[in-house]
């Protein structure tokens, strides 16, 4: 049988042609493959492709679900042309099926002293999870930035790590989570892109797996707008006190 290139995977195709036939050898379909590619800000230079931006091979059926071996963050992966880097990370949100639903976090439960944590969804099967948080704001996730680097499974876990700043940015905390289907496989992905902590990368290709981006924000609960105070001008001494808020935050 001949083989052919389909969405990156190497499959059979049988022979129509005469020139096939005489050939006797094996013909080459040109498909485009298909990625999954981050949202992260323009100013991190690792969402486009120029970039070498983080991109995971998907494999799809036809319907767009994943195909067997196929893992991926949350419920669904769709496929993106290019990186789509957004000011908040919502581009690969609002581009094709909002994919980005594979990790939970409540930031404001997030200290120094207690550390942080974010609840990871796995589907498709298991696999290695790696994520960074640019924590000094300075638009580069460096060695040290690298949150977590660990084993996940298939379904929702739990997964801590240590917070090294006591105030977060007030733009938000951007972070990028790699699910590779090993630990080899991230370690692979690391040494090709020449970093010097070869546990992983923030760009580059990867075989399998997905790519999701976020910004985290704490809200204020309450931001005052004004505050005073001063002795009402009743008989029984109280205390008159007034305020105005721009903000509230009542979850």
């Amino acid at each position: 049988a001949d083989q052919g290139r389909a969405n990156g995977l190497l499959v059979d195709i049988n022979a129509n042609s005469n020139q096939e036939k005489q050939a006797g050898g094996d013909v080459e379909i040109g498909c485009q493959p298909t990625f999954d590619y981050g949202d992260l800000p323009a100013l991190m230079n690792n969402t486009l492709l120029t970039n070498n931006g983080a991109r995971h091979l998907i494999h799809l059926n036809s319907n767009g679900t994943p195909a067997a071996g196929q893992i991926y963050l949350g419920g669904v992966v769709d496929a993106d042309t290019n990186g789509q880097p957004s000011g908040q990370a919502t581009g690969d949100d609002l581009n094709g099926v909002d994919d980005e639903d594979g990790i939970a976090a409540n930031i404001a439960t997030w200290s120094q002293a207690a550390g942080g944590s974010v609840t990871a969804t796995v589907g498709g099967g298991s696999g290695w999870l790696v994520a960074w948080v640019d924590w000094n704001d300075d638009g580069i996730f460096s060695d040290s930035e690298m949150a977590f680097s660990q084993a996940v499974a298939t379904g929702s876990q739990t997964l801590n790590f240590s917070v090294p700043i006591t105030t977060f940015p007030a733009s938000g905390l951007r972070t990028r989570f790699r699910l590779f289907t090993s630990q080899a496989a991230a370690q692979q992905v690391g040494i090709a892109m020449g970093g010097t902590n070869e546990a992983a990368a923030d760009i580059g290709p990867a075989s399998n797996g997905e790519v999701e981006d976020y910004i985290f924000v704490v809200s204020a609960s309450v931001q005052l707008e004004s505050f005073t105070a001063s002795c009402a001008t009743t008989p029984d001494t109280t205390m008159l006190v007034q305020w105005e808020t721009v903000l509230e935050n009542n979850t």
